[in-house]
């Protein structure tokens, strides 16, 4: 698979979202298939060239901003990340890893930065807990994510992935505290 056919793909299957309404299919279940895309191909962002995955931002945005369904796969996409984290803890597994840190970057601080902060934050927490020491790859996908400020945020995506590993514990233990 190359960047356009996960963005025709991804299309088609984010598009979904608009009729579950009107079919059989519950949100639920077409949230599930748009974590299973990911899951299998979240590498052909790491791959894409940086105009392939700005085309890949710019699909989510057209989405986020939707008149028929706002707001919803941002939402879907930060679970996803905090999903990542969860499997951190209980799976040690460095994937993923690197695929709430790409879908994240997909995600673009659409919503609001506070969000992605604390996934962010969990996602680094929970690596370091089980030894994987995220701070390359957090950097790494840093470099490839946008320099732009998106409507949620106050900094670009690429400069909030490189300021978490500096404040992931006290963001993630704040959060335990008021939880």
């Amino acid at each position: 698979m190359n960047a356009e056919i996960f963005i025709d793909q991804f299309d088609q299957l984010v598009t979904r979202v608009y009729g579950y309404q009107d079919s059989y299919e519950s949100m639920g279940n077409i949230k599930d298939k748009i974590y299973e895309f990911l899951d299998q191909n979240y590498d052909i962002y790491l791959r894409s060239s940086p105009e392939e995955r700005k085309k890949i931002r710019d699909l989510v945005k057209k989405h986020h901003t939707s008149t028929e369904s706002p707001n919803m796969l941002a939402l879907f996409l930060i679970g996803y990340v905090q999903i990542a984290a969860k499997k951190i803890k209980l799976s040690d597994d460095k994937t993923w890893l690197l695929r709430g840190l790409v879908v994240s970057s997909i995600e673009n601080c659409l919503l609001d930065q506070r969000d992605n902060t604390f996934s962010l934050s969990y996602l680094y927490v929970m690596a370091e807990e089980n030894n994987l020491n995220p701070k390359p790859e957090f950097q790494a996908v840093a470099e490839i994510s946008s320099d732009e400020i998106s409507s949620g945020g106050i900094i670009s995506m690429r400069e909030l992935m490189k300021s978490v590993p500096n404040i992931a514990r006290k963001t993630y233990d704040d959060w335990k505290e008021f939880n």
